[in-house]
């Protein structure tokens, strides 16, 4: 029963979850000693990827992309984007459209402006702290350091986890009126 006293019957669906589970691409910027590019079959820390020390240790932002279809868009669809965790802060676009960040659990966003019939593209930019190449950079003589700090961590620091480590899913549903 409404505010407005009418009485309704509304028939939903359960919404479904739908985890991306595909390939995603990683993409690095230039001048930190990770990859241009990594293709990850699985989501996880930076640290845990088999790339060189440098790249273990990148700090900054990182872009997760992927693509997923969706069959069709019903008027009164709703699409949520479940990050799972994230190390640290996250943006997403989808479809080249902005949509916002998060920082704290839930790491979730409702999408449903910007998704569409057919072939999506999902892009989320993970910025992390500097903790890590601080850590990094503590071992490398002065002259070969790219950042540096009146206190940091020492050197030989455990690296922290950074990154996306999912697990992603698309939760889909349907708005009531």
């Amino acid at each position: 029963t409404g505010s407005d006293g009418v009485a309704r019957t509304l028939e939903t669906r359960a919404p479904r979850k739908v985890p991306l589970t595909e390939a995603w691409t990683l993409s690095f910027p230039k001048g930190w000693g990770a990859p241009e590019t990594v293709t990850l079959c699985a989501l996880g820390s930076w640290t845990d990827l088999k790339l060189s020390a440098e790249a273990a240790a990148f700090s900054g932002t990182a872009t997760y992309t992927i693509a997923f279809a969706l069959e069709a868009v019903e008027t009164n669809a709703c699409f949520e984007l479940d990050l799972g965790r994230v190390e640290m802060i996250a943006s997403i676009r989808v479809n080249g459209a902005a949509l916002g960040t998060v920082w704290a659990p839930p790491y979730r966003l409702d999408i449903t402006r910007a998704v569409k019939p057919g072939a999506n593209l999902l892009a989320v930019d993970v910025t992390s702290t500097w903790f890590n190449r601080l850590a990094y950079d503590a071992g490398l003589p002065e002259g070969e350091r790219k950042t540096w700090t009146i206190a940091g961590p020492a050197k030989g620091a455990a690296l922290q986890a950074s990154g996306l480590l999912g697990p992603v899913a698309l939760r889909m549903g349907q708005r009531l009126r």
